[in-house]
């Protein structure tokens, strides 16, 4: 494996797993949202950037539910080296985002194929927006 590919992955150590490490990153209550996710931010001891997703089942089946979590580990996987360091980064998805479909009573179909249309830019321009939009508040 080359160096270049190395330097770009996402190793085990660089995600949150555990429901003890998502409770402890809500706790901190640095809560930011965009309308599409909302990411909760905590410093940790690590010195390197965390990454934690957290979908709800009301999102969608599975396979919508997988492919948005490969989507945001896609953006941060690429971006990882352009994030600030020794933070922990758990995105949730907007329940707004939902509110505002379900208002025009929406089926879970529609809801779907909104969330299939999601691509690589919205997701990385959505998520690079909400970490720049923390690090302006918490300075």
């Amino acid at each position: 494996m080359s160096g270049k590919m190395k330097r770009f992955s996402l190793a085990k150590s660089k995600r949150l797993v555990t429901s003890t490490q998502f409770g402890a990153v809500v706790a901190r209550k640095q809560r930011f949202t965009d309308g599409l996710f909302v990411l909760y931010v905590a410093e940790n001891d690590c010195k390197i950037s965390r990454l934690g997703i957290a979908i709800n089942k009301s999102i969608g089946s599975a396979v919508v539910r997988n492919r948005l979590k490969r989507l945001i580990r896609e953006v941060f996987r690429i971006n990882q080296h352009d994030i600030p360091q020794g933070f922990d980064y758990l995105f949730t998805f907007s329940s707004h985002w939902q509110d505002k479909l379900s208002k025009y009573t929406v089926s879970d179909e529609i809801i779907s194929k909104s969330i299939k249309g999601l691509g690589l830019e919205q997701v990385r321009n959505s998520m690079i927006n909400l970490i720049a939009k923390a690090f302006k508040k918490t300075k």
